[in-house]
C-alpha cells in the first residue's frame, strides 16, 4: 500500500540504508563529534553538576570539616538548541528512477546520506568555533563596499560551508545586532593558502568596516537575542565577558573562572609543541585530571609534525567515546612530551589557527532528548512533496537537538595564538 511519498517497500528499504549509513555520515569526517561521550535529556532542560576545586584539607579535623561544608559541586543547567539540515530530490530526476528496481530507494538514500552529511559537518564546526549566537565564519579582510564584495574567510576552510546562491549576514561580534542588508554569494573560491567568497551586496549593505566581523548565512544569527544555537568549545572555555554571564544556570562564572570557564592561555608566537607543553603542566597541577587530546586547526596539526621531525611522532589511530555502535577512528600524532607522558593531537578544519584546546574528554558530552544526533521531522521519513507551493521537488528535513556541556572544567583549557 502506498504511504505518501514512499509506498511500504521502499519506505522499509530506506530505513535499512539509513541503518547503514547512519553512523558513517555523521561521525566520520568529525572529530569532536566521534571523541566525546552523549548524555540523553529528560526534556527541554537537562540538569548536570559540575566539579569544582575539590575536597577540603586541612591540618586540622575541626577546621577541615568545616570548610568542607563549603560547596564542591555547582549545578548547570542546559538547554538543547535545534540545528537543522535539509535535503532535496528534484521531479525529473524522482519520476525517471520509477519503475527501475532499487534505483528511487538509491536515489532517496542517497540524498539523506548527503543531507545527514551537511547537516553533521555543520554542527561539528558549531561546536568546536561557536558561541552559540548562530555564527558559522569570521570576516578577515575584503574588496569593494556596495555592489561587488569580496569577502576573505579567517579561516579558509570555512568555504566549504558555502556555496553560490546562499544569502550571508553580518554582526560586529556573534552576540550583537545584524549588520543591515546582506551579501547574496556568486562565487566560492578556496585555494591551499586563502578562502574568498565574492558576492552583490542587498538592502542597503556597507561592507566599509567588516573585517573581523562575524558572518552566517541569512536567518542564523541571534541579532541580539542571545544564544541560538548549540554552545561550542570557544564558548564553553573562554574569558569573554558575554559568555561567562548566565551561562547554562550559572550567573557569574568569572567568580571561579578556572573551575567554570576552564583554563585560558595566551600563547603569542608559541609553536604548538611549546603549547602543549605548557597547557599540560598547567592543567595537570590540577588534582584528577587527564588531558587525553589536543585540538588545533589543520594547518596547526601539520606544522607540529614538521616541528617534531621525522621518528619523533607517529601516527595513531584513536577511538572516541561518542560512537558506541559503531568505531570511526580518529588519526592523531602521539609524541612523548619532555615529562615522558604521551601526548595525542588532533588536527580539524573546524578550529581557527589561532586556537588549540587541552581536553579531558570524559568530562565533555553532547546533550540531547534524542538517541542519535540527527532526526526527521514528520512522517515519510522527513521527506514532504514541494508541489503544493508550485516548486517540482520533494524535500527532506531533519533535526538536531543538542547542547554541548562540560562537568569539570579545571580539567580542560584553551589558548590563543598570534596567527
Amino acid at each position: 500500500m502506498a504511504v505518501g511519498i514512499f509506498t511500504d517497500s521502499e519506505a522499509a528499504a530506506l530505513a535499512t540504508k539509513s541503518v547503514e549509513k547512519y553512523a558513517q555520515d555523521i561521525y566520520s569526517k568529525n572529530v569532536l563529534l566521534r571523541s566525546i561521550g552523549r548524555k540523553k535529556a529528560g526534556g527541554r532542560q537537562h540538569e548536570f553538576s559540575i566539579k569544582l576545586g575539590g575536597s577540603s584539607v586541612s591540618r586540622s579535623y575541626t577546621t577541615g570539616s568545616q570548610n568542607a561544608v563549603v560547596v564542591s559541586r555547582v549545578m548547570g543547567t542546559a538547554s538543547p538548541k535545534e540545528v537543522f539540515g535539509f535535503g532535496l530530490v528534484d521531479g525529473p530526476a524522482d519520476r525517471s528512477s520509477m519503475g527501475k528496481g532499487d534505483s528511487r530507494v538509491d536515489l532517496y538514500a542517497d540524498a539523506e546520506s548527503d543531507a545527514r552529511g551537511r547537516a553533521s559537518q555543520l554542527l561539528e564546526h558549531t561546536l568546536i568555533m561557536g558561541r552559540g549566537y548562530g555564527e558559522m565564519s569570521y570576516v578577515l579582510a575584503h574588496t569593494g563596499t556596495t555592489g561587488t564584495v569580496t569577502i576573505t574567510l579567517k579561516n579558509r576552510r570555512d568555504a566549504r560551508l558555502y556555496k553560490a546562491g546562499d544569502v550571508v549576514e553580518f554582526a560586529a561580534t556573534p552576540d550583537a545586532a545584524l549588520a543591515t542588508g546582506y551579501v547574496t554569494l556568486t562565487k566560492v573560491n578556496a585555494s591551499a593558502t586563502t578562502a574568498q567568497l565574492t558576492g552583490t551586496a542587498g538592502g542597503s549593505f556597507d561592507a566599509t568596516s567588516i573585517d573581523g566581523y562575524a558572518m552566517s548565512l541569512k536567518g542564523n544569527l541571534s541579532n541580539n537575542t542571545g544564544r541560538v544555537w548549540p554552545v561550542g568549545l570557544k564558548g564553553l572555555f573562554t574569558r569573554l565577558a558575554g559568555d561567562l554571564a548566565n551561562f547554562q544556570g550559572i550567573t557569574d562564572r568569572s567568580s571561579d573562572a578556572v573551575f567554570l570557564a576552564g583554563h585560558d592561555f595566551s600563547l603569542g608566537n608559541d609553536s604548538v609543541i611549546d603549547a602543549v607543553e605548557n597547557m599540560g603542566d598547567e592543567i595537570s597541577s590540577i588534582s584528577g585530571s587527564d588531558v587525553d587530546m589536543f585540538l588545533c586547526s589543520t594547518d596547526k596539526w601539520r606544522q607540529a609534525q614538521r616541528d617534531l621531525g621525522e621518528g619523533q611522532f607517529q601516527i595513531v589511530t584513536v577511538s572516541g567515546r561518542g560512537i558506541p555502535e559503531a568505531v570511526f577512528s580518529n588519526k592523531a600524532i602521539s609524541f612523548l612530551n619532555s615529562h615522558g607522558k604521551q601526548v595525542i593531537l588532533q588536527g580539524s578544519p573546524d578550529c581557527d589557527n589561532t586556537d588549540i584546546y587541552a581536553l579531558d574528554t570524559d568530562w565533555i558530552d553532547m546533550v540531547s532528548p534524542n538517541p542519535v544526533p540527527f532526526t526527521p521531522i514528520g512522517k515519510d521519513r522527513g521527506w514532504y512533496s514541494l508541489q503544493p507551493a508550485g516548486v517540482d521537488a520533494n524535500k527532506l528535513s531533519l533535526v538536531a537537538t543538542c547542547e554541548l556541556i562540560c562537568t569539570a572544567f579545571g580539567f580542560q583549557g584553551h589558548g590563543t595564538f598570534n596567527s
